[in-house]
């Protein structure tokens, strides 16, 4: 149940039966602004359980939402706003598509995005944003059959300006759009798939970040080449949500293709329609284990190799393998930490190394460091630990899937004596 990977359900509900560190919010600018230049800060905090979760170390995960397709004609965006824009966009049966190239609307985007930023921006307890604002369920597409017409796609240069409000307002967060655009390329944004375990659809999606495509414009996306951003799960998360019922993706008959589409895209998380609710230790348990250990990143170390015996005031070489053994990097700079603990478990030493564990990718890596012992360390034996600290906390933040850990979170990995 490490952070910043595995399952993101709905913040509205919960608790969950199944462990998560992550959950979604779809933020509609109706309910956010009901009266341009007042946010209901509260309500909307109330609403998605923002004290809930930030007292469980739960992130949040959200998505700003013009249009959310439904059974009747309702609007996701203000009725001032309706107004200021004079009804700019298109009435389709389930809900309204504004006209994404209207002045009016794109200024107060960015006064609204701006807004947001400068509450949450800074606050640790968000954890990516996804793209967002334009198109149905604001994944950049207008593709709602229940009308002919269901609203029209802005082009990219368009697009383009709204995704430069979130640049600016969130210089210090990841964020991730639902294809692979040239701006999400220039900026290395994630990536994520609503219709993630559809076999074709995922397929698809894969393709087009290999690959790259072109689209002429139908189908209620935007005309124009999209690059190819293979290495985009490098740099940026790749995540999702089930594109139909969960447990259609999670049979035994499913499970195999559902994790290698998870693999194959270096998903890191997904959500809202996710596994989170079945109780533990159900039926399909095993199965919901076997795709949350694909998910994200999942830290071995394999070997660590040291000089047992050493003299006060010396270097002690230490050589450690490790194996990422999930789909996925981890996106934070956090530290890694190597310390010595004496013989009652304090610890009496401890050192931040150099290296920086985002670039752990799928498969080994090895590093080297040294430990310098003080001068003034009592002779005995001391067991040597290693930890990845949370800087929020300044505590070991990531269970590593080996044996020895601590009461502490830190890991017992070997032992040195030092001698005179």
């Amino acid at each position: 149940n490490n952070p910043y990977m595995g399952w993101a359900p709905t913040a509205e509900r919960g608790p969950y039966s199944q462990p998560h560190r992550l959950v979604y919010a779809g933020l509609k600018w109706s309910e956010l602004e009901p009266t341009k230049g007042k946010f209901a800060w509260s309500e909307i905090e109330d609403k998605f359980k923002l004290a809930y979760w930030v007292g469980r170390k739960i992130k949040i995960i959200f998505r700003f939402i013009m249009d959310y397709p439904g059974v009747a004609n309702h609007m996701d965006i203000p009725q001032w706003l309706y107004q200021e824009i004079n009804g700019d966009g298109t009435w389709y049966g389930g809900g309204f598509s504004p006209n994404y190239k209207n002045p009016v609307l794109i200024s107060n985007h960015q006064r609204v995005i701006n807004a947001i930023a400068q509450r949450y921006g800074n606050n640790p307890g968000l954890a990516f944003i996804q793209l967002g604002s334009i198109g149905h369920w604001g994944e950049f597409h207008t593709v709602y059959l229940k009308a002919s017409d269901t609203g029209y796609m802005p082009s990219i240069s368009i697009s383009n300006q709204y995704v430069s409000h979130y640049l600016s307002a969130f210089a210090n967060k990841k964020l991730l759009m639902r294809r692979p655009f040239q701006i999400a390329k220039d900026n290395n944004m994630g990536l994520y798939n609503d219709m993630f375990g559809d076999k074709a659809e995922t397929e698809r999606h894969i393709r087009y970040f290999n690959n790259g495509y072109a689209n002429p414009g139908n189908w209620g996306f935007a005309e124009g080449t999209y690059p190819a951003m293979p290495d985009f799960w490098k740099y940026g998360p790749s995540a999702g949500e089930f594109g139909g019922p969960v447990s259609q993706f999670l049979s035994d008959i499913a499970i195999s293709q559902t994790m290698w589409l998870a693999q194959e895209s270096h998903t890191s998380f997904l959500g809202p329609r996710c596994p989170a609710d079945p109780a533990q230790g159900s039926a399909p348990q095993k199965n919901i284990d076997a795709l949350h250990n694909i998910l994200g990143y999942r830290f071995v170390l394999r070997t660590t190799s040291t000089q047992q015996n050493i003299q006060p005031g010396s270097m002690v070489p230490v050589s450690m393998v490790w194996n990422n053994k999930g789909s996925a990097p981890f996106y934070f700079k956090w530290p890694l930490e190597l310390s010595l603990a004496d013989s009652t478990g304090r610890i009496v030493r401890r050192i931040t190394t150099n290296d920086d564990i985002r670039t752990w990718l799928p498969g080994t890596t090895t590093i080297n460091n040294t430990v310098a012992i003080p001068n003034n360390l009592s002779e005995g034996t001391y067991t040597l630990c290693v930890a990845i600290i949370d800087p929020e906390t300044g505590n070991p933040g990531i269970d590593i899937a080996i044996t020895g850990k601590r009461s502490d979170g830190r890991y017992s990995i070997g032992n040195i004596i030092v001698k005179s």
